[in-house]
Parts: C-alpha cells; structure tokens; sequence
C-alpha cells in the first residue's frame, strides 16, 4: 500500500512537470528537480522506517549495522539523485 502511495505521488509530479512548464526551459529542468529531490527524500524516508523496523528487537551491534546501511542507502540515494539533476542540466535547452 505504502509503495502504491510513493510510486502515484512521484509519478504524479513527473507527469504534471511537462504541462506546468512547457514554456520556459529554466522552468522543465526545475520542475524536473524538484520532482527528482522528492523521490530522493521519498527514499530517504523509506530507508529511516525500515531502519526503525529493524532496530526493534535489534541488539546494539546490529543496530551499528542497520545505521551503516541506512547511511550507505542515503548516500546512493544522494548520488542517483545528483546523477539526476546533472542529466537534467545537459539535457536542458540552450
């Protein structure tokens, strides 16, 4: 259900970027931003509830390890979503 909810709200902004931006090119690339900041902080998110999920009944040494990965998933996340804005940025017009 919580994937449902994710995957309509981002593709609710990627679809509606193109149709409120279509005149000014600035426009589409910062639309196309802050739909890749919302996936990014929407993974961002997913990854600290499924850190507290398994921090539950965790001993101390395994949650050390689940805040490696959370961190190590955020910094991928921080990476894809740069990788994003630097695509945008070439393909946007002159």
């Amino acid at each position: 259900m919580r994937n449902l909810i994710r995957s309509a709200f981002i593709f609710g902004a990627l679809a509606a970027t193109p149709l409120i931006a279509a005149a000014d090119p600035d426009t589409v690339k910062d639309g196309k931003d802050k739909a890749t900041d919302a996936k990014k902080a929407t993974k961002d998110k997913a990854t600290d509830a499924k850190k507290v999920a398994k921090d539950v009944n965790a001993t101390p040494k395994d949650k050390v390890k689940n805040k490696a990965d959370a961190d190590k998933a955020k910094a991928d996340h921080a990476a894809d979503a740069s990788k994003d804005k630097v695509d945008h940025a070439v393909d946007a017009p002159r």
